[in-house]
């Protein structure tokens, strides 16, 4: 998600595919330490929904959706 937030800021077009929910990985992580901002840490679960919030403001689009497959266009 933070890939996501930091291209969307810069205007990429951008896109994140999440089979469940956005930050699925990272939201049952107790306590993530030495992320800016958060001195004494911060648990995933509050962190993912504020990371999530921050990209789709900077224009990164979340699609939930399970990915079966990639093929380059027009192959």
């Amino acid at each position: 998600m933070t890939a996501a937030m930091y291209a969307a800021q810069y205007g990429l077009r951008t896109g994140l595919i999440e089979r469940m929910m956005g930050g699925a990985q990272i939201i049952n992580i107790e306590k993530i330490e030495n992320f800016p901002g958060f001195p004494q840490g911060v648990s995933g679960a509050e962190l993912a929904p504020a990371v999530q919030e921050q990209a789709m403001n900077a224009g990164a689009e979340f699609i939930m959706a399970e990915v079966s497959g990639i093929a380059r266009a027009g192959e």
